[in-house]
């Protein structure tokens, strides 16, 4: 379960880096045929990119840590997203944003540099460790009661 857990949390990152190079190419392609010039030098870019790499190994470790400890896939599937879209949109629109912005997908969009969290979300740097501490949660769960679970 360790090895799974560090392999699909480095895969996470690297396709996130992927993902964020990719972005950039784009951006920069589109902002070049625009007549402009790409700010490398913005350290608020290279915190967005990595923030995403960060955002997708967090989120990969966090996934598997659900799919050892829920069974079923179509059930830790469904879960994921009802969580997502109940407890952290529906009760987070009732509750309001000082709880919500603890939650796992709002430290995401913190850790990501999405816009709707800059405002009065976390900062990154503390999302990214509460999204960490997250991760952990899950998978020392996971080793737990995998472990637990195959030994019987």
């Amino acid at each position: 379960m360790a090895a799974k857990l560090t392999l699909t949390t480095l895969a996470g990152f690297g396709l996130g880096a992927a993902g964020a190079a990719v972005s950039l190419a784009v951006t920069y392609v589109w902002l070049t045929a625009a007549g402009h010039s790409m700010p490398w030098s913005d350290a608020e870019l290279w915190r967005t990119a990595a923030g995403g790499a960060v955002w997708n190994a967090a989120f990969a470790a966090i996934g598997v840590g659900i799919g050892a400890l829920v069974r079923n896939l179509a059930v830790a599937v469904a879960g994921s997203l009802a969580w997502l879209t109940l407890v952290e949109g529906v009760v987070g629109q009732l509750v309001g944003r000082d709880v919500t912005r603890y939650l796992p997908f709002s430290a995401g969009t913190a850790v990501g540099r999405l816009p709707a969290s800059i405002a009065d979300g976390l900062p990154q740097w503390g999302a990214a460790a509460l999204l960490a501490g997250y991760a952990v949660l899950f998978a020392a769960a996971a080793i737990r009661f995998t472990t637990r679970r195959d030994v019987a």
